[in-house]
């Protein structure tokens, strides 16, 4: 680890605690008040978890349960971390984001969800990320695990909301039958190493009574079954785990877990397993109801991980969708990353076989913990999900940008995440959600999936004053006092610019029409962060229903940080379309090596 940053003012007086170059301080709030005697221990394991998406160093054979072992690391493995405990009280919340900015942080990451309908002063996120990007900090926060329109938490324009994605991560278990034919199944991180795929052994199948608790290994469903040292066939479930357990405990040797599969999670099983589809399940039963003469039979052969899920990235059922209840009309999400499960460090030893005592003979359970004596199977490391995993990604990113551009505002490093996002999966196609497998719309995915590689250079940013928040909750009509709370000032709306939120400098636009208002014009202005002499051309996708016009067919730059605005006028092609649909476009401009190609996503609403 690099040296502690000079630009750290906070402190590390714990008692029973020691800091280092990676964990360089932070505080504990309860009850409203600091805690000095009580260092920021993670009790929990989601703080550890999230730190480690973010800033966790290099681990070199980071073992989850068997044979698959890894290299992992967070985003930002060079970066030091501050670590704020709170016991989720607006005033402790409050005082750890205060206490982050005295201290001197560069970056904040936010996984605490909120009221999607609040104001911006009830939104501890939203006030007091306020504060912290008055200061120069980028703020990374979770959209929230609601998983419904118009959900999504802290939907302000100072913070960068991040949806939750699954990853294209696919663990093969090939089935392959007596009979030659073979089935790429999907299994977990956890398999034997005594498991011999050379070997072909019988098949059972307790459902063939068609009974529900045989179908699904129900506990105590395989008392009467001879199943040892076979491969039982169990109907997949929400519990597979559980099913498992069950057959190990009757002597089975191994499970094909039949369809279907929709997201399969990355079990901790205990025995080795193939959980194939159902169309594929089929014809393994099919096989297994009409074999003649020898006893039909199998084996499983573990092919590791291979990046083959398709279609990846897709929206994750829970992360919340837009649009904001709140901040006026500005795209939300900003980004997804990725929020399915997600390796993470744990405060918790894990293993596949707690709990099993409950399935388990004495017998069992004295070989089982003599095994994990053995192979030392328990573990730090967990598998979590949800949008509080995807912020640290965003976070992490954050911090690798501040590295490299220290001068850069929070909006400049946000416009780069938002700009440089993929807006289609791996195979070229729309996101699909994951709750109903048919394509996402812009509301849950704001401007795609981030891309680590593309964000380092974006070539053009979306730079705003941070004065310009004042004019737009001016126009949001927030009182005097919740303008003075916010700016540590009286501030006369009276006074100032009224800025709509469509005109914000903001990376993404997103405008109401509707047959009484059915055009509106845009501004936006961009910097220059690339090569000094650049030329930039534009490519529009007009949303349905409407026509997208620009002021101006090129950008040509002589200078980095040479700034050159334009205006977008977006207009409705007659009919107006149905009151609440949406119509969704692109502005891309794309640099003439076509090296950069600086995406903005546009939103339209009818009203």
């Amino acid at each position: 680890m690099p040296a502690i940053p000079p630009n750290w003012k906070g402190s590390c007086n714990f008692t029973n605690f020691i800091c280092n170059n990676k964990i360089i301080g932070g505080a504990t709030f309860g009850n409203g008040r600091k805690w000095n005697d009580i260092p920021p221990v993670d009790t929990n394991g989601h703080g550890s978890h999230v730190a480690s998406i973010a800033a966790g160093n290099f681990v070199k054979d980071a073992m989850v349960i068997g044979k698959f072992k890894y290299t992992a690391s967070g985003m930002a493995p060079r970066a030091h971390l501050a670590i704020y405990k709170t016991f989720l009280f607006r005033s402790d919340n409050l005082k750890s984001y205060q206490q982050a900015i005295i201290d001197g942080v560069n970056i904040i990451n936010y996984s605490i969800d909120d009221d999607p309908a609040a104001n911006f002063y009830n939104d501890v996120a939203a006030f007091s990320g306020y504060k912290a990007t008055k200061k120069g900090i980028s703020v990374s926060v979770a959209a929230g695990n609601k998983g419904a329109p118009k959900s999504l938490d802290h939907s302000v324009p100072w913070l960068t909301v991040v949806g939750a994605s699954s990853t294209d991560r696919r663990l093969v278990a090939v089935v392959k039958l007596g009979n030659g034919d073979d089935f790429i199944g999907e299994t977990g991180f956890y398999q034997t190493t005594q498991f011999d795929s050379s070997i072909f052994l019988p098949i059972v199948y307790p459902g063939v009574n068609n009974k529900k608790e045989t179908l699904g290994c129900w506990r105590g469903s395989l008392n009467e079954i001879d199943v040892k040292n076979k491969i039982v066939l169990c109907r997949a479930s929400n519990k597979n785990v559980n099913k498992g357990r069950v057959v190990l405990s009757a002597g089975g040797a191994a499970m094909i877990l039949l369809g279907p599969i929709n997201n399969i999670p990355n079990d901790l099983h205990v025995l080795p397993v193939s959980h194939v589809n159902f169309d594929d399940a089929k014809k393994i039963l099919e096989y297994y109801n009409s074999h003649r003469g020898s006893p039909p039979n199998a084996t499983i052969i573990f092919k590791g991980e291979l990046p083959s899920r398709r279609q990846a990235p897709a929206i994750r059922s829970l992360s919340s969708s837009g649009p904001s209840l709140t901040n006026g009309g500005i795209l939300k999400p900003d980004v997804i990353a990725p929020g399915s499960k997600i390796l993470g460090a744990s405060i918790y030893k894990d293993s596949p076989f707690n709990n099993y005592f409950k399935y388990a003979s004495i017998t069992n359970l004295y070989w089982f913990h003599l095994f994990l004596a053995i192979t030392n199977y328990y573990i730090n490391i967990r598998f979590k999900s949800g949008t509080s995993m995807a912020s640290p990604h965003v976070a992490g990113l954050m911090a690798l940008l501040k590295k490299k551009y220290p001068k850069w505002s929070p909006a400049a490093i946000q416009s780069a995440i938002i700009t440089s996002a993929d807006d289609v999966d791996l195979a070229g196609k729309p996101f699909i959600h994951m709750k109903n497998g048919k394509p996402c719309n812009i509301f849950d995915r704001g401007a795609g999936h981030i891309n680590p590689i593309k964000v380092m250079d974006p070539g053009l940013i979306y730079d705003r004053d941070f004065n310009n928040y004042i004019g737009y909750m001016c126009f949001l009509d927030y009182s005097p006092i919740y303008m003075q709370r916010f700016n540590g000032r009286k501030v006369d709306c009276a006074k100032e610019k009224k800025i709509k939120p469509s005109q914000l400098n903001y990376p993404s636009i997103m405008v109401t029409l509707s047959s009484m208002s059915p055009k509106e014009t845009v501004m936006r202005a961009v910097t220059n962060v690339g090569n000094a002499n650049s030329v930039y051309t534009p490519r529009i996708f007009h949303p349905a229903n409407t026509s997208l016009i620009l002021s101006t067919n090129i950008l040509q730059f002589s200078a980095q940080n040479q700034q050159l605005s334009f205006n977008v006028t977006i207009t409705i092609i007659p009919p107006t379309p149905i009151k609440d649909t949406i119509s969704e476009g692109k502005l891309e401009w794309v640099s003439k090596s076509s090296s950069h190609v600086v995406r903005s996503p546009v939103a339209i609403v009818f009203g």
